[in-house]
């Protein structure tokens, strides 16, 4: 059965007044601050709910013309179902769309969302850089409203919306980020939202993006429960402001999933529940976030939308939300898209702020994005300025839609996020359906990054990792005409691929050491927009292999570099030093906090044995090795030095930090550490710092044995020779980089002479041992 107009507009006329209230409009709750309030009357605002519309507001002496666009909410399995007041859910007929995104003519940066209901605006604006600011209705005279700046305390995205028992630690398994003097492409993808169109640029290029892109559209179900429906603060019993709250959560969600990653959202199944008595979750869904009751209140929501009693839920989401009458806070299950745990609760006192920022921070935990203070993924700074810098230095921030202050959430994906959600969108691509022609959409700017050989400028294709979900031909033009540390950026027109443009960066006077970063503007065949981020690296070493000291500061690539020490990020390898196989290590960065400094909050990890070897002089040496990781737990390290274990059972809690020392001696002029980890909970072995201190030359009787011990050849294919002088014999023992022995025999040298044949050996790195009494030598062989 389904409900005609009538029952929502006799809803509405009953509560029409009470809802307009001046005092239940502007109590937005505990979480909230409201700032300088002002009256306004808006003249413009049409009742016919158009495509797109224009609206002139002034505030704190300033005009704004904000230019919306409407979203398309609703999906083929669209209902609105109400209690008929037995109990029974009984749809209703769906009201007009009447969700707007959009943004401020004036600040182009700035984002706007709205709602229109009956003629009257209620809308955010969301300003990076300051307070946001909200519009109200206040009165039934539908052109009055109240403007006011409001300071959002958003502590409650950092801490305590995860649901952790049904999540998966670290589980984004994210390529790795390689630059070998090129820029590296991060595969990923987009769809629609409203955005600035470039006037003062005409698109010449032929190349379609490398990136071919596809939007998958998946499903959101909402419940608004009689606790939040009857609240003054809420809805005051009003069906066309909970309808249209309900709604707005589609526009808040694509205008920062579809850009990114190529995620679609529809509305589902909406229940609201106009019955206190008839409420079946009105006493289990009570709290969210980190309170009490928190998670035996999303449990119960999972529980009762799972059992779908009588059919009434139907089973076609891939996400649901609760809007739960609380200060502003969430919980939601991590990476649990379309399965059984594909649940979230919202908090919010007021109509409207729990179907934006909340809702984009717990529904991208369904979409397996975490914490930035815990994800261990790179996040890109904004640009310095909206309009493009023309100095150096400025503000460094990096963005995330996870992060709670404005300054970092500007509504848009960084890169890494992007790609995490899409890595989902295709594992979960049978759940979507897919979209074949999207609207149009702005491209997405991947961030770059460029390894630079000298002070010498550089043309740079930023392009090329750059894509666009209509897959439209992309080009690039100036935003920044000065970079953070003062290079200066220009363009190259044409000289790219398809005749795509080109940036000249030329590093600063005073040279390039260390890292450096601009931002660009990309735009499409429509005209639409998007930043990039550029970053630039030219790292003069320290290293001297003649040194009695080495200091290295493990982490990555774009974290901050310990004074005096030498970066080694997962990619590190060198002539001089860097890790044996690149390819099985990783590198990550936690971010700061109380108790985590610059070198310890950055770190190289992996689940695979790697070797770190560097030059140095033979002899006795100190070998100091930081462990510890602010977000996860590890154990079962293990470290070897030239081939023989070092440190053993090695165990990490997370945030808390440690040294390690042993003694070792090298004698063929390379220092090799093997990090591994064998068992535990934990595959991962990490190390953030590694120092090493030369501690004297060996002795006469350590460089004696090392004279009369010689092997060949090396490389071997398949008969090793070992040979020692003087008729000495000692005993030979050959592992491999596991540990495993191989070979061993006592005594083996019976005429100075013996012979091994490692025809059937597998080809890689292994260890000989030749040990006489209390002193060893330890070579490395290698099979061909």
């Amino acid at each position: 059965m389904k409900l005609k107009l009538q029952f929502r507009k006799y809803y509405f006329s009953l509560v029409f007044l009470t809802f307009y209230g001046v005092n239940a409009q502007i109590s937005l709750g505990t979480g909230e601050k409201i700032h300088q309030k002002e009256s306004l009357v808006i003249d413009q605002i049409p009742e016919d709910l158009p495509s797109s519309l224009s609206l002139e507001v002034h505030y704190s002496e300033e005009l704004m013309t904000i230019k919306l666009e409407k979203c398309s909410v609703y999906g083929k399995n669209t209902r609105f179902l109400i209690d008929d007041g037995t109990g029974k859910l009984v749809e209703v007929e769906k009201p007009e769309e009447c969700v707007y995104t959009g943004y401020v003519k004036e600040h182009p940066e700035y984002y706007t969302n709205a709602v229109i209901i009956e003629g009257s605006l209620i809308a955010t604006i969301v300003r990076s850089k300051e307070e946001l600011i909200e519009i109200r209705p206040v009165s039934k005279d539908k052109k009055k409203h109240q403007i006011f700046s409001v300071k959002n305390e958003h502590s409650h995205l950092e801490k305590g919306c995860m649901k952790p028992k049904e999540s998966e630690e670290e589980n984004f398994a994210l390529p790795k980020i390689t630059t070998q003097n090129e820029f590296v492409s991060l595969p990923i993808s987009s769809n629609k939202q409203i955005f600035q169109k470039v006037n003062d640029s005409k698109l010449v290029a032929n190349l379609s993006p490398t990136t071919v892109m596809d939007v998958l559209e998946y499903e959101i179900g909402v419940e608004i429960g009689s606790r939040a429906f009857f609240a003054s603060t809420a809805y005051n019993g009003n069906l066309a402001a909970a309808q249209a709250s309900a709604q707005s959560i589609i526009g808040n969600l694509n205008s920062r999933f579809l850009h990114g990653s190529g995620v679609s959202f529809k509305l589902g199944t909406v229940i609201i529940r106009t019955n206190v008595s008839t409420d079946p979750l009105r006493d289990l869904v009570t709290a969210t976030g980190g309170s009490a009751n928190a998670s035996e209140s999303l449990k119960a929501f999972k529980d009762y939308w799972n059992s779908n009693p009588g059919g009434e839920i139907g089973t076609t989401h891939d996400v649901a939300v609760y809007h739960v009458l609380s200060n502003p806070s969430g919980l939601a299950y991590v990476n649990k898209v379309a399965t059984a745990y594909k649940y979230g609760t919202l908090g919010g006192n007021g109509p409207t702020s729990w179907a934006n920022g909340t809702a984009v921070h717990e529904v991208g935990h369904i979409w397996n994005l975490r914490h930035t203070n815990s994800s261990g993924i790179f996040y890109e700074n904004r640009p310095r300025n909206n309009l493009g810098s023309t100095s150096s230095g400025g503000n460094d921030y990096f963005i995330s839609v996870m992060h709670g202050s404005g300054n970092h959430n500007i509504g848009r994906f960084s890169t890494a996020e992007a790609q995490v959600v899409r890595q989902v969108l295709n594992q979960k691509r049978s759940a979507g359906d897919l979209i074949a022609n999207p609207d149009p959409v702005k491209p997405f700017g991947v961030y770059d990054e460029f390894e630079v050989q000298s002070d010498d400028p550089v043309i740079i294709d930023v392009i090329s990792n750059d894509y666009d979900v209509n897959n439209d031909v992309l080009d690039v033009r100036v935003l920044d005409q000065v970079s953070n540390l003062g290079g200066t950026i220009s363009l190259s027109p044409g000289t790219g691929p398809g005749g795509r443009n080109e940036l000249i960066y030329t590093p600063p006077a005073s040279g390039l050491n260390g890292r450096d970063f601009f931002h660009y503007t990309v735009f499409d065949t429509s005209g639409r927009t998007d930043f990039g981020a550029v970053y630039m690296y030219r790292e003069t070493s320290l290293f001297n292999e003649n040194s009695d000291e080495f200091l290295f500061d493990l982490g990555t690539r774009t974290s901050a570099l310990w004074p005096d020490y030498d970066r080694v990020h997962g990619d590190t390898s060198n002539s001089l030093y860097g890790w044996t196989d690149t390819s099985v290590v990783v590198d990550r960065d936690r971010g700061s906090d109380s108790g985590t400094n610059n070198l310890n909050r950055d770190l190289c990890m992996s689940s695979e044995p790697a070797t770190f070897e560097t030059k140095v002089q033979n002899g006795n040496w100190e070998v100091l090795i930081t462990f510890g990781d602010r977000s996860y737990a590890h154990d079962e390290i293990f470290v070897k030095a030239e081939g023989v274990d070092k440190l053993e059972h090695i165990s990490t809690t997370p945030a808390v930090y440690f040294n390690r020392k042993f003694e070792v001696e090298v004698m063929d002029g390379k220092l090799s550490l093997e990090f591994s980890d064998r068992g535990g909970s934990d595959s991962n072995w990490v190390a953030t710092r590694i120092i090493l201190r030369y501690l004297g030359a060996l002795s006469v009787e350590e460089n004696s044995l090392e004279k009369v011990f010689s092997m060949y050849p090396n490389p071997v294919k398949s008969i090793l020779n070992m040979e020692v002088k003087d008729r000495l014999n000692g005993d030979i023992t050959i592992v491999n980089v596991l540990g495993s022995v191989m070979y061993s025999k006592a005594k083996a040298f019976a005429n100075g002479k013996v012979k091994v044949d490692l025809d059937s050996w597998a080809s890689g790195v292994y260890f000989l041992t030749f040990k006489r009494d209390n002193r060893k030598v330890v070579k490395r062989i290698i099979i061909d």
